[in-house]
């Protein structure tokens, strides 16, 4: 049925009603009682109809709630964007699902889950939008409390260093801790361990069992526990408590184990000790008992044997003490019932942080530590009538506030009529234990997570995608923003002037994006912040001083408060660094420094990849343009070099005709045609052998102190003769310092630049030659009034046989050298040269020579500039 057409149902249906009211009536009954908030609006968003769940979640009657827009509940604070989302699921015609915080008439506000889908009319055209809302503000709150306790969990993972082991299936490499070499008596070497290396530890006896314990973990993946007995070098043997864990692919292939060591011996030996003491106290009693029945007559006899048991009763106990009060673990003994322990040892102090005395009295201040969460099972457990064995593992917040893991075990010490009625109790901190566990778990989410996201880095083409990538890491989804900066160029010996953040991720879209900026690396100070060999982290980027007015001031419009930034370094090229922001000042730990770095690292190398296939392809690009140049070259220099020669040819061929006789001015005239020909193909030549010198390295440049006016001089007959039909003005500020220059190479740049605005300017028009010192440079300029250089031109008027596609250069000849020589030249001197913008019409080209300063000793050749100056080969 089509929701769009549900405000023309009848409200009023005939008593025989068709099929099709039967279909409206049962939709009415499920719009109106259904137990989320149901709605129907018009493609803008203004409710048409709406049932009693919706009405109840939004605190307004029906009646008042049509012809409202929907955004009309939403708060205030996040229109905006709820508004941009509707318009785009209005245009797209699809499900879209979101999540938005809106507000009642008087419960206040509560988060709401929204589906929106369009409906049609029988047309199959978009006619309304149907909107399912729902209240999880108690969902959310949830959500947010597990957060927390995970972030909380992820920061007890730092402790690891008793006990644990790592076994690499597949490679049958085994990894101990420190605490395990201890434990064996095992002297750490380069050399990996095996598992045959490990079963050699193990006692003769239990070889056979650990072997199939192991083998059973194997074929079924999971946790498993046992103990075992192991052999030191020293002939010493030890009882081992062992805890383990299979790691499965996702075909359920074994991969991995990891677990724990626990050395028991001590307090396995208290247990057989104590249960062997009770064993002999009990044949003792039986035996006097015996005794005293049998020789009922011999009152002597009887009190001085029991005096003898009674002081083998004083002997035990004391031995039972001293046993008791030498073992780290806390040993307590008491009866059935809910009572005070009559014994507790004084490791319990230790342990617990309360004095034991206060055991004997009231057992509340001792449930009063036990952590909440595990205080009701535990008090279930200990208050209630002890009748066997049992073994717990709880929490407890000692007095001091430290947070410990602690594992309580009984077991029946004394029975009577087989039922026990005295146990015996140890209870163990196991903290370092537990918070070894927690810290091997997150390491393996971390391989886990960096062998996912390098993966899917693998695949990606854009910077944009290895962002993306990244944020799939539960370390940067904990920040609010993420950004990857690329130098202008990889940093080498001095760093680059700017960096461009290629791809953004930010938490929030309320955040301001900073994606496609450029930043300076010297204002901002970047150059400080940006370090090579290691992470920067910057706890408070409002007090810490490595941070500039300016970049704090970015950082506060980006809501930044903490910053953490890992530079991409592949393949010996640093290309930038990876920046995460966090609105709050935090700090990060070692492992997840380690575990970003690896990410990052992963990211330099999908960046370096990138670059390599973008250079391929510009590579690619500018081979198929050298070889389109070279058949442009070809056909140009062919048409340039037959124009002469055919003028040359055809007025040779008319003055040597023996049938024609000229007379002298005639013939005057074509020999002048002949010798302006042969001179263009002259120049043309020259040109050439310049430019193959150039980019052989082999046309020298012996440059000199001269004084700028000397240049102008040198060059300033040809120049009149070049402007014959314009205007020559010269604006040369006084006393400019003396250059050092090649005065015939930088007259022939003079020379070339003025030919240039001749060719492309009109008659009479004004070409001006001015000069100026700027900083260390003399910076001279050559303008003209023509119809300037198209801004599709301008990037290639420097390179060689390349000529604009403007209507003046199809009307003009020339090979397109000419420019080309005075880039080569200009940049042998240590200056450069460009197209210069301004307001007035025509070109101005702009070019610099350097003040004399020294007189080198050597003369220079374009060879010595070729690795600095940019030859185009």
């Amino acid at each position: 049925m089509d929701l769009g057409d549900t405000g023309k149902m009848d409200r009023g249906r005939p008593e025989e009603a068709g099929p099709g009211e039967d279909e409206q009536q049962r939709y009415r009954d499920l719009f109106e009682f259904a137990p989320d908030g149901y709605l129907v609006t018009d493609l803008l968003g203004n409710i048409r109809e709406a049932n009693r769940a919706a009405a109840a979640l939004f605190d307004i009657p029906v009646a008042e709630m049509i012809g409202l827009p929907v955004a009309h509940f939403v708060e205030e604070a996040g229109r905006a964007v709820f508004s941009e989302v509707l318009a785009e699921s209005a245009r797209q015609g699809f499900v879209r699902q979101w999540q938005v915080k809106m507000c009642t008439r008087a419960r206040g506000s509560f988060v709401a889950d929204i589906h929106v889908a369009h409906a049609h009319n029988s047309a199959g055209t978009p006619s309304a939008l149907r909107w399912l809302v729902r209240d999880v503000t108690e969902h959310s709150r949830a959500a947010e409390k597990i957060k927390m306790r995970e972030q909380q969990l992820a920061e007890a993972q730092q402790i690891a260093h008793v006990g644990s082991w790592h076994w690499d299936i597949a490679n049958n490499v085994i990894t101990w801790s420190d605490e395990l070499y201890r434990i064996y008596g095992v002297t750490p070497s380069e050399r990996a361990l095996t598992f045959a290396d490990y079963i050699k530890l193990v006692h003769p006896d239990d070889r056979e069992r650990v072997d199939q314990i192991v083998t059973g973990a194997y074929l079924n993946p999971g946790a498993f526990t046992f103990d075992h007995r192991i052999v030191r070098p020293d002939g010493s043997i030890r009882i081992l408590h062992a805890r383990g864990e299979v790691i499965s692919d996702a075909q359920g292939n074994p991969l991995h184990m990891l677990g724990t060591g626990q050395d028991v011996t001590e307090s396995r030996a208290a247990e057989e000790r104590i249960r062997q003491l009770n064993e002999q106290l009990e044949d003792r009693v039986a035996e006097r008992t015996a005794q005293l029945e049998a020789i009922n007559q011999e009152l002597r006899r009887e009190i001085s044997e029991r005096q003898q048991a009674e002081q083998a009763l004083r002997e035990n106990e004391a031995q039972f003490r001293q046993v008791a009060e030498s073992i780290d673990h806390v040993f307590w003994l008491r009866d059935e019932t809910d009572t005070p322990p009559l014994y507790v040892s004084p490791a319990f102090e230790k342990v617990f942080g309360l004095p034991r005395e206060s055991m004997h009295h009231d057992l509340q201040s001792f449930y009063d530590i036990i952590h909440p969460e595990d205080r009701e099972r535990v008090q279930q457990v200990l208050s209630g009538p002890l009748n066997g064995n049992y073994s717990e593992e709880y929490r407890i917040v000692r007095p001091d506030g430290a947070l410990r893991w602690i594992w309580t075990r009984t077991f029946p010490a004394q029975e009577r009529d087989d039922a026990p009625i005295r146990f015996v109790g140890l209870s163990q901190d196991i903290t370092d234990r537990k918070q070894t566990e927690n810290a091997l778990r997150a390491a393996l989410e971390r391989t886990r997570e960096l062998y996912q996201i390098s993966r899917l880095i693998a695949l990606v083409r854009t910077p944009a995608d290895v962002l993306h990538a990244l944020t799939l890491s539960n370390f940067i989804r904990r920040v609010n923003r993420a950004a990857i900066f690329l130098f202008e160029k990889p940093w080498q010996d001095n760093p680059p002037d700017t960096c461009r953040v290629l791809a953004s991720w930010r938490s929030s879209h309320s955040l301001t994006s900073i994606e496609g900026q450029i930043f300076p690396l010297l204002e901002y100070g970047l150059n400080e912040l940006f370090v090579l060999d290691q992470p920067m982290h910057i706890q408070d980027v409002r007090t810490d001083p490595r941070v500039n007015e300016n970049m704090r001031t970015l950082f506060g419009r980006l809501h930044t408060c903490s910053v953490t930034m890992f530079p991409l370094v592949a393949s010996g090229q640093w290309y930038g660094m990876l920046s995460l922001h966090s609105d709050s000042p935090g700090h990060v730990s070692e492992e997840d420094m380690l575990h970003m770095r690896g990410l990052a690292d992963q990211a330099a190398v999908a960046i370096h990849n990138i670059r390599l296939l973008e250079a391929e392809a510009q590579a690619r690009r500018e081979a198929e343009r050298a070889n389109d140049l070279k058949l442009k070259f070809l056909a140009m220099i062919s048409h340039e070099l037959r124009t002469p020669l055919t003028s040359i040819k055809g007025f040779a061929t008319t003055l040597l005709a023996s049938d024609v006789t000229w007379d002298a001015d005639t013939q005057r005239e074509f020999i002048v045609t002949i010798n302006q020909e042969a001179d263009k193909l002259t120049d043309m030549i020259e040109q050439l052998l310049d430019l193959s010198r150039m980019q052989a390295g082999t046309l020298r440049i012996k440059p000199e102190v001269l004084a700028f006016d000397d240049i102008l001089l040198t060059a300033l007959a040809q120049l009149q003769t070049l402007t014959q039909h314009h205007q020559l003005v010269t604006q040369v500020s006084g006393e400019l310092p003396p250059v050092y220059a090649d005065r015939q190479r930088v007259a022939q740049v003079l020379t070339n630049l003025v030919d240039n605005a001749v060719k492309y300017s009109p008659a009479q028009s004004t070409i001006t030659i001015s000069a100026r010192l700027t900083d260390n440079n003399v910076e001279i300029g050559v303008q003209d009034e023509g119809a300037g250089i198209p801004p599709e031109d301008r990037q290639i008027v420097f390179e060689a046989f390349r000529r604009g596609e403007g209507e003046s250069t199809h009307r003009t000849k020339g090979a397109g050298l000419g420019l080309a020589i005075c880039k080569h030249l200009i940049e042998a001197h240590s200056g450069k040269i460009w197209l210069q913008d301004h307001a007035s019409p025509g070109t101005l080209i702009m070019f610099t020579l350097p003040v004399a300063t020294a007189r080198p000793g050597q003369p220079r050749t374009l060879a010595a500039r070729e690795s600095s100056a940019g030859i185009i080969g």
